[in-house]
């Protein structure tokens, strides 16, 4: 344990945005154990909204993916000037350890070899021990903040949404027809991996059920490059569904937590919708759920044994294949549904509150 006091504190998670949600705690736990403390985060700018005008930080700096080789000098000035004396690098590969050790902190937090990637234990001075193979993440980087002392109990995902982000969503909904207290259902179907995809047609086949069977209002969600996808589960569908609107980050987080039920694929969308308690059934193929699942022990993340498919490179970023979240079933993912419905208080007409 580091029981030291710390004035520039720098934490490193460069992305992505589900990844950045998930380390808002160690952010809360930070500023509660070090309150005077001038406290930076390192991120990429794609995840940047999420963490603009958050009352718990002094200062959010970009790093540009895209133009990294050429901006990389003027970022470690950048860095280097603000003579931070502790980073916590969270981020737990070969570029974040990079960054954490040309601040020049004297004090460089991370993971053990075991749990980082890339050598990023090379450049980290005080590591965590192993964490349990089946912790979440965000208990992994709260881990790192008890390591410093620092009170963890608390699981504070704040996310500050302003004014105009409200009205533009509030303008939507009431275009749409929606009031409040209806059922809505927001359906994420786009990820960052294709192999994260469940098929369009399933979508459209849960969605028309969500329609007949509860009156639901059902919301598709997309993102940069995914209107064709959202267009597809439409076409497909009997029913007529509401498609959002071209959203920022945090016009998409209040319009998530506008709604009564979030069901989608492991990805952004769906961590937002747990960070704001929004109940979630989460549809998981490639990646781990005990780790990257929906946060909170009211959500559920649906997944099948991998061991049923011939391929034996289950989890491949690379993979263009939509097997693994084939094995998933719309008749399972409608009985999670059901489930969740007797969670809710029901008001006559099918009203929700």
């Amino acid at each position: 344990m580091i029981l030291r006091e710390f004035r520039r504190i720098l934490i490193i998670r460069l992305s992505g945005i589900g990844d950045v949600v998930h380390t808002l705690p160690l952010l809360g736990a930070l500023r509660k154990r070090y309150p005077h403390a001038y406290i930076a985060w390192l991120v990429q700018r794609k995840a940047e909204g999420i963490l603009t005008r958050h009352p718990y930080l002094d200062e959010v700096i970009t790093f540009d993916r895209e133009k990294w080789i050429c901006r990389l000098w003027p970022l470690i000035k950048r860095l280097r000037n603000r003579r931070f004396d502790l980073v916590v690098d969270s981020h737990g590969q070969f570029r974040s350890g990079l960054f954490a050790y040309m601040t020049g902190a004297k004090t460089r937090l991370g993971f053990d070899a075991k749990d980082g990637k890339e050598f990023n234990s090379l450049f980290i001075n005080f590591k965590a021990p192993p964490f349990p193979e089946y912790w979440h993440a965000v208990e992994r980087y709260v881990g790192l903040a008890s390591l410093l002392g620092a009170q963890t109990k608390e699981r504070e995902f704040l996310i500050q949404i302003g004014e105009p982000e409200k009205e533009y969503v509030e303008r939507f909904l009431k275009e749409e027809g929606i009031k409040k207290g209806e059922f809505i259902v927001a359906l994420n179907p786009g990820s960052s991996w294709k192999s994260k995809i469940w098929p369009s047609k399933d979508y459209a086949r849960l969605a028309d059920i969500l329609i007949r069977r509860y009156t639901a209002k059902v919301l598709l969600l997309w993102g940069p490059g995914e209107e064709n996808l959202v267009e597809s589960i439409s076409r497909a569908m009997e029913g007529k569904p509401i498609i959002a609107p071209r959203t920022d980050l945090k016009e998409l987080a209040f319009l998530i937590s506008r709604c009564t039920l979030f069901i989608g694929s492991d990805s952004a969308p769906l961590h937002i919708a747990s960070s704001f308690s929004v109940p979630s059934i989460g549809l998981y193929g490639p990646t781990d759920p005990r780790r990257n699942g929906p946060y909170g022990a009211e959500n559920v993340a649906v997944k099948k044994d991998l061991s049923l498919l011939p391929c034996r490179r289950k989890g491949c970023r690379k993979c263009k294949a939509q097997d693994c979240m084939e094995l998933i079933t719309v008749e399972e993912v409608a009985e999670q549904v059901e489930n969740k419905i007797k969670d809710l208080e029901v008001i006559g007409n099918k009203k929700w509150t």
